[in-house]
């Protein structure tokens, strides 16, 4: 905040700084936490293709879940496709989907 004479910043000048730093520090952190969850993705894929098996994480409070690569094929879902919990349990026997 540039003025002609030099002096310090009002207190409206504070709060909006403060606030306008919150926001930026929880950007980075969203994004950080961003990074994490997808490197941890990545290692989870790893693990499934090296013991050729297919693994998914599920989501209840979002109604999503994740699946490796290899899961996707075996159960025939493509990449693109978004999965819910609904979606994977179409495709698993109806005697064994209380089991999973």
């Amino acid at each position: 905040m540039y003025r002609q004479e030099p002096r310090g910043p009002s207190a409206e000048e504070t709060r909006l700084t403060e606030a306008a730093t919150q926001i930026a520090s929880i950007a980075i952190e969203r994004q950080q936490d961003h990074i994490k969850l997808r490197e941890r993705e990545a290692r989870i894929s790893l693990a499934a293709e090296s013991a050729d098996l297919a693994f998914w994480v599920s989501y209840p409070e979002q109604n999503s879940v994740w699946m490796s690569e290899k899961g996707r094929a075996m159960y025939g879902f493509t990449l693109q496709e978004p999965l819910t919990r609904e979606s994977l349990l179409s495709r698993i026997h109806p005697d064994e989907r209380v089991a999973v």
